[in-house]
């Protein structure tokens, strides 16, 4: 396989560019990442990124329906997503070759031109509203949450991505027009291309359908507010057939030097069937069927999970 080639570039507006050229690909992926997630929302409007990031999908000036949006790309064979984190939400196509500039057209369309439609706006509540109740189903999900917030207790990382019913519900039109036109400006994204692509050829079509987009004020990023102190435990009950725990400790930053040693630590505990973990509570004690653990630099914590008996605890 021949090595990838990386290029990067900054376009007049502060949009970053970045190729990962591989000539020996079938296909070519596009995503377009916005440094925005619910780390930058008022306490008001949790959950209004991953709100926004399924609202573009219902219409664009362009293509003013859901349905003309997904076949814009899937008619052509490929697939079309999005994902919203904590910092930043990435909208994602992938093609075949042929078909890059309708990738960066369309991701492009989604970011700078949805709709916004108030009708859409009050129905996309109920699914979402529905995508929290799976949440709350899920014990596993819900000890994780339980665990940021242990961490981090006054700060917006520690609440849900999706949100709380009452702050989704309460999202206006004006509340969304109004945070897009904040949080997404040019100096705050990257444009990626992977695969058989050629850099000039993203460049190009990176300036033509993203080159206008206005720049906006600089952003003060949000101060984190982290627990400090001793040993902390949150219980949730919850009548399930298991118990799920977690168990973590505050770990490197994304910059520290020694995160590489934190990822090796990482898999001699828990990655894999020969891991520590698996070895001692799945293979050895037979205590529990999964066993993760993570070593997470952009939360800066580690976690382990376990299942056990509800009738007892362990």
């Amino acid at each position: 396989m021949q090595d990838w080639k990386f290029s990067r570039i900054r376009l007049e507006n502060g949009l970053r560019v970045i190729a990962a050229e591989q000539p020996g690909a079938l296909s070519v992926a596009v995503r377009l990442f916005v440094a925005v997630g619910s780390r930058y929302e008022p306490d008001n409007l949790a959950g209004i990124s991953h709100f926004l990031e399924h609202m573009v999908f219902k219409g664009t000036k362009k293509r003013p329906t859901a349905r003309q949006v997904s076949e814009a790309i899937e008619g052509i064979g490929g697939q079309l997503n999005a994902a919203t984190g904590f910092e930043y939400t990435n909208f994602y196509a992938k093609v075949t070759p042929e078909h890059l500039e309708t990738a960066v057209d369309v991701v492009s369309d989604l970011v700078l031109n949805p709709l916004l439609d108030p009708a859409e706006l009050e129905r996309e509540k109920g699914v979402i509203l529905q995508e929290i109740s799976r949440y709350e189903d899920q014990p596993e999900t819900h000890v994780s949450l339980l665990f940021q917030r242990l961490l981090f207790p006054d700060d917006p990382l520690g609440r849900p991505i999706i949100g709380f019913r009452e702050t989704v519900a309460g999202v206006r039109r004006e509340d969304m027009a109004e945070f897009l036109g904040f949080h997404y400006r040019p100096q705050r994204a990257v444009l990626v291309g992977a695969g058989r692509l050629d850099a000039g050829q993203l460049v190009d079509l990176a300036k033509s359908y993203l080159g206008q987009w206005p720049p906006g004020p600089e952003r003060p990023e949000p101060e984190l507010k982290a627990t400090e102190g001793g040993p902390r435990v949150a219980v949730g009950e919850k009548p399930t057939n298991q118990v799920h725990i977690n168990l973590g400790v505050r770990a490197y930053s994304l910059w520290h030097p020694d995160r590489f040693a934190a990822m090796v630590m990482n898999s001699v505990l828990g990655e894999g069937m020969s891991s520590r973990l698996f070895l001692n509570v799945r293979e050895r004690l037979g205590l529990a069927y999964e066993r993760l653990r993570e070593v997470n630099p952009r939360l800066v914590y580690a976690a382990i999970r376990g299942f056990g008996d509800p009738r007892t605890g362990e």
